[in-house]
């Protein structure tokens, strides 16, 4: 597991690839399955609008 996988870095700004979690703040990121977003750390989950 590489930092590519969650940052993106261009011109020298870095850019976030995965959502984070809006109840543990940056950093901790969300994982994204096919219908929803979920937070690993504390269980916060997100659906996807369809």
């Amino acid at each position: 597991m590489g930092a590519e996988r969650y940052f993106k870095i261009e011109g020298g700004k870095i850019t976030r690839l995965k959502k984070s979690c809006p109840k543990c703040g940056p950093g901790t990121f969300m994982a994204e399955h096919s219908d929803r977003y979920h937070c690993g750390r504390c269980g916060y989950t997100e659906f996807k609008k369809k």
